[in-house]
């Protein structure tokens, strides 16, 4: 419970992990949109 306190009073390292993630996710939908187009 302590380390999910101590989570919640950064929230820079909770931007951090969401930016993170955001990047990932628009890297694969880039990747999967051009697999699609170029299939066609």
């Amino acid at each position: 419970m302590q380390d999910i306190v101590s989570l919640c009073d950064t929230p820079s390292y909770f931007y951090n992990n969401l930016s993170r993630v955001l990047n990932l996710y628009v890297f694969i939908f880039v990747s999967s949109a051009t697999t699609k187009l170029s299939q066609k």
